[in-house]
């Protein structure tokens, strides 16, 4: 069983952006032919690493203890997707000039899913990520800050 890593992402943009991305974050991960390892996760997912960063058919077919696993923990930052999201996740709220905030709080194995963060920023570069994290267990915790699809930010405390 994993500790487990609290995450809160805020994505802002323009209105139609934001919701663009929302909507396109939303849906269900691979199923894992040997889901033995694998938790069984809901679904569908108000933010599916999966659809931001997809797995590749091979490595599905493979299987997550032989292939999924470590290609999880190099391309998500974490082994599993998100889980035990907050009530209403998306909160998405618009603001009169056009522009709008999403806000996500989610559970994350062991670390907070920087790697997956670095890659949507990049291909939503007109969208600021911001992200702060929390595992207790380990007293580890940070935040970083995506601007232009870069991270401009990355702090641990």
């Amino acid at each position: 069983m994993p500790n487990w890593c609290t995450n809160t992402l805020t994505i802002t943009g323009p209105s139609s952006l934001v919701s663009q991305w929302a909507q396109t974050m939303q849906g269900s991960s691979v199923s894992w032919p040997d889901a033995g390892d694998a938790d069984v996760v809901p679904a569908v997912l108000p933010l599916c690493f999966h659809r931001g960063v997809p797995i590749p058919a091979d490595i599905v077919r493979q299987g997550f203890s032989p292939a999924g696993y470590d290609w999880c923990r190099r391309h998500w930052g974490t082994k599993w997707e998100p889980r035990e999201f907050a009530e209403n996740v998306p909160e998405v709220s618009v603001q009169p000039d056009g522009s709008a905030t999403a806000f996500y709080r989610f559970d994350t194995a062991w670390s907070p899913p920087l790697a997956w963060l670095h890659t949507v920023a990049a291909h939503w570069p007109a969208l600021t990520f911001a992200l702060e994290y929390e595992e207790p267990d380990n007293a580890v915790s940070g935040d970083a800050l995506w601007r232009d699809g870069q991270c401009v930010r990355r702090m641990a405390f």
